[in-house]
């Protein structure tokens, strides 16, 4: 035996005869015949010193026998056990235990089965009594205690065993929490004591947390012995996809596996499809009590239509639903309700009717109103349909349900390999629960082979995605070197990130209200600080917010590729104005083409995902011609996607394009399709392109009617724009005969809202008595109200009213003041004014060099009038 080892087991084997039960073919004219059943056939291992050893297997597989030899209850038939150290177990409840003694009896008992001395046992039995928390039971029969009480004894007695090597047979999982976290605590304490521990349990959560590797066995033989997660991942398959394991232990009574073997005869998984069959093992499981049988079960009776069946049915939901089940909850108000209305399918029916938009969020909601409405996986599986055609769009929420869809069984058949496929295209899209759970299945084995390194792959996407998990995941797996290269600095740094989560949204206040005076305090370098805090997390609006400080910086060239870094960077995270920020980059040449594509990336999976704006702008940019090349095809897909949100300006751009070709073949009724929707959404400017079609006789008289009823609605409705453009409209004759008094009353209609080239236009018409009596008075009133807000024009009106006598003194001043400070703004057109005013000496005293002045100003803003008119007066 090698010293490290603590036990070697060469191959034992181990039979027991029994006689035949009353059903077995050995029992011939009414007598029992012996039959031997090799229990344990042919076992080898080897359990090393300081080792923490599991052992796992079905009921009847031979585990508790193994044990029992090795703790030398029982010998093996063949084969030898060599055991290094002083052994303390605990097998079956109660074992070496008188029922008829009292606890305080027992422990001096079992105290002298392991070598105490009475002493020893006087000195330690209060320490025991408390620890099994047994003090007001100790001194009654054990006979009267629960099985949790024996266990705490058992284990009480055992702890206090100078012993090398530990025995659990199920321990762990008998007792309240507190006791079972407590005697988890103790046995990690004593594994790193360097005590050698072997565990039997069912509980694979146990096994994967306390093991170091982790034996199957099966039969009586070793199926595998290897790391936790690999072998308990195999045994958790097994037991969850194999036909003659789940049908042999629903044959033993355990009704999960019951509900779990209907399923099957109900979606023909590795069986024929039998609806009696199934309904006889959810009949079983929801004799035991098992909710998803009962669901099951009813949904099976409701399917059938049989009215005498409804009440069973209806039963059946109500004792689920009394626990809270959701499903459960709806279908019976469903039922309830069901003669009287059934709102799902109602909204179903009319929902049909959007989805020719072809929109991936349309196609998403109708499926999952399906997976709502369903009594079936017939009907389930239409579902599937639509969360396809979702997927197919990009949509990474349908992809995982798809997945979900797949695992459970829940529509199309239960396909763990389709169920890996869907749930890898969503992670990969950035679906970052879809990241997580890969992370958990390579983990710990779950539907695929145990991955340390991929497990680590998975989690560090979903980190990076700001996954509090995952994060955690992340840090602790290079602190231990798992599935990655030990890195006790990295793994601090995630740790760090981990603990500081918790304030990210203050971080956020403080980075947002420095950087931009949000709450009366301006100081960016603070900001920079707290945003760059944030962009350690993954926060891609933070990496943004740092590339737009940093492009705006003095230094702006100097730090334009770190800038660039953070744009693509936020951008993998699905940043839609990083991306933008991106394409416009590209288009001053001052990033390279993968930036454009990573740009198209981010805006694509946006848009398929639903964001109307940014299905808008990649429209427009294709449309366009914007940093790519013009495509009328991607424009109109995404274009449509926007329309479908209800974005005006998407729905006018399709019915540009369609009214003037461009990209797309000409088609006028398509154009005025897109223009009457945009007229619903609220768009003036579609109903201005409608009617503008009728002018061209492109469009019909009803189509023009209904443009222009349209625009005034929206005037009822304050849209200023709509007001303004009747105006017009009325003014000019434009598309409509013309009418002063109505173009008026529209003007003023909108001044009354504040819109200044409107308080123009009624000054207007009042100066001129157009459309009402000639009022100069009015007229300089409502130039003097619309050059305070700006309007240039205005401010020209007064100086001319003042040139011909009918302004005062105090309005010039005033308009010609008004005018130098937009001119001094920047404003060109008043630039540009005022160096003529000045030139030719009109309203204002001739000066050449003030007029020079001027011109400079505007020839700087590009202006070539004012260049040449400076050229000649050199």
């Amino acid at each position: 035996m090698m010293a490290e080892n603590a036990i070697v087991v060469r191959d034992i084997s181990k039979t027991f005869t029994t006689k035949a039960d009353s059903n077995h073919e050995k029992r011939i004219f009414g007598r029992s015949e012996k039959i031997t059943r090799n229990v344990i056939e042919n076992i080898s291992l080897e359990i090393r010193k300081g080792e923490v050893f599991g052992i796992i297997g079905r009921n009847g597989s031979g585990k508790s026998t193994l044990l029992k030899m090795i703790s030398m209850i029982m010998k093996p038939d063949s084969g030898t056990i060599e055991i290094n150290g002083r052994v303390a177990s605990i097998l079956e409840l109660g074992m070496g235990f008188h029922p008829d003694l009292s606890g305080r009896e027992n422990i001096h008992i079992k105290g002298s089965m392991y070598g105490f001395t009475k002493q020893q046992i006087d000195d330690r039995i209060d320490d025991m009594i408390k620890y099994a928390e047994l003090e007001d039971y100790i001194d009654l029969p054990i006979r009267v205690y629960s099985s949790g009480m024996t266990s705490r004894l058992a284990f009480a007695i055992m702890i206090n065993v100078d012993a090398d090597i530990m025995i659990l047979d199920e321990v762990l999982s008998t007792g309240d929490i507190s006791f079972s976290k407590k005697s988890g605590a103790h046995f990690s304490n004593m594994k790193s004591r360097g005590k050698t521990i072997i565990i039997v349990s069912h509980a694979m959560g146990t096994m994967r947390d306390m093991c170091d590797r982790v034996a199957w066995i099966d039969g009586g033989k070793i199926r595998e012995i290897g790391a936790p997660n690999v072998v308990c991942g195999h045994y958790e398959t097994e037991l969850a996809e194999s036909f003659e394991v789940i049908k042999e232990l629903a044959e033993s009574g355990v009704p999960v596996s019951q509900n779990a073997l209907g399923c099957m005869y109900r979606d023909g998984i590795n069986v024929d499809k039998d609806t009696e069959s199934a309904k006889t093992w959810f009949e079983k499981a929801a004799g035991f009590g098992n909710e998803d049988a009962k669901i099951n079960l009813a949904d099976m009776l409701i399917g059938e239509g049989k009215t005498e069946e409804r009440e069973r049915a209806l039963d059946l939901y109500m004792s689920v639903a009394r626990k809270g089940n959701r499903d459960a909850r709806n279908k019976l108000s469903r039922l309830l309700t069901q003669e009287k209305s059934d709102i799902g399918r109602e909204v179903a029916e009319d929902f049909v009717k959007l989805l020719p938009h072809g929109s991936p969020t349309l196609y998403y909601e109708y499926a999952d109103l399906i997976m709502k409405t369903a009594w079936n996986n017939e009907e389930r599986s239409k579902a599937l349909e639509w969360y396809q055609k979702s997927a197919d769009s990009g949509n990474v929420n349908a992809m995982y349900q798809i997945a979900i869809m797949y695992r459970d069984g829940n529509g199309p058949k239960k396909d763990t390999s389709k169920h890996l496929e869907w749930l890898k295209k969503a992670a990969e899209n950035g679906h970052v629960l879809s990241q997580l759970t890969l992370g958990n299945m390579y983990r710990d084995g779950i539907r695929v082979e145990s991955d340390e390194s991929e497990a680590f792959r998975w989690y560090e996407m979903a980190a990076k995605n700001n996954n509090l998990d995952a994060i955690y995941q992340v840090a602790t797996m290079y602190r231990e070197g798992k599935g990655v290269e030990e890195n006790r600095e990295e793994s601090d740094r995630w740790l760090r990130l981990y603990s500081e989560h918790d304030v990210l949204r203050q971080i956020n206040i403080l980075a947002d209200s420095f950087a931009h005076c949000k709450n009366g305090v301006y100081d960016p370098e603070i900001g920079m600080k707290w945003y760059s805090v944030n962009a350690e997390h993954n926060n891609a609006d933070s990496k943004y917010q740092i590339g737009m400080m940093l492009a705006d910086s003095e230094e702006a060239e100097k730090n334009a590729p770190e800038a660039l870094f953070l744009f693509n960077s936020a951008a993998d995270n699905g940043h839609l104005n990083s991306a933008i920020r991106l394409s416009g980059l590209y288009g001053l040449g001052l990033a390279e083409k993968p930036a454009l594509e990573k740009a198209i990336k981010t805006m694509d999976g946006l848009a398929k995902s639903g964001n109307a704006w940014a299905a808008n702008i990649l429209g427009n940019m294709y449309a366009n011609g914007n940093v790519v090349d013009a495509d009328g095809r991607k424009a109109v897909e995404y274009l449509k996607i926007a329309a479908s949100s209800s974005l005006p300006g998407a729905m006018q751009k399709l019915g540009e394009m369609y009214r003037d070709g461009t990209l797309v073949e000409r088609d006028f009724k398509e154009s005025v399709r897109w223009f009457e929707e945009g007229i619903i959404s609220g768009n003036a400017g579609s109903a201005m392109s409608l009617i503008s079609m009728y002018g061209a006789g492109t469009a019909g008289k009803e189509k023009f009617d209904h443009a222009l009823k349209s625009l005034e609605d929206m005037c009822m409705g304050g849209n200023i724009f709509a007001m303004r453009t009747l105006g017009n409209y009325y003014l000019n004759g434009m598309a409509v005969e013309a009418n002063a008094e109505k173009a008026f009353y529209w003007y003023i209609t909108a001044s009354k809202f504040g819109d200044s080239p409107s308080m123009h236009a009624v000054g207007e018409m009042y100066r001129d008595g157009r459309g009402t009596d000639k009022n100069e008075a009015e007229a300089l009133k409502c130039f003097m109200s619309a050059a305070k807000q700006g309007n240039v024009n205005s401010m020209l009106s007064i100086i001319r009213m003042h040139d011909a006598g009918h302004a005062d003194s105090e309005a010039f001043e005033y308009a010609l003041r008004r005018l130098e400070q937009v001119a001094e703004g920047g404003n060109l057109i008043a630039i540009r004014t005022l160096g003529n005013m000045h030139l030719e000496g009109k309203s204002v005293p001739k000066d050449i060099e003030e007029a020079k002045r001027w011109f400079e100003k505007s020839a700087k803003l590009g202006d070539a009038f004012s260049r040449n008119k400076l050229k000649s007066l050199e």
